[in-house]
């Protein structure tokens, strides 16, 4: 059985929830980070957070309310304290 994947709350305008599954096509077997100058609602983080949990990520993003819930998500992927999780 697979696990379920934790989506994005966030509703954003030119948002990748939808396209995610097109977009995992392209992601290389091997890499070591990812680095995401623009996270917006951080679809594509979240995927990629959750599926290789081992690697470093940096995310950035002018909103500061979007990068508040971004290290609050990747806490609760993380394994983190559950009430922040959704």
């Amino acid at each position: 059985m697979s696990k379920t994947m934790i989506k994005s709350p966030l509703r954003y305008p030119g948002g990748k929830s939808k396209a995610i599954d097109q977009i995992a096509e392209y992601i290389p077997d091997s890499f070591s980070e990812y680095r995401e100058p623009f996270v917006g609602g951080g679809s594509v983080f979240i995927y990629l957070k959750q599926k290789f949990p081992h690697f470093k990520f940096w995310i950035n993003d002018l909103n500061r309310f979007f990068m508040r819930m971004e290290l609050r998500t990747s806490s609760c992927i993380s394994g983190g304290n559950s009430r922040f999780c959704f």
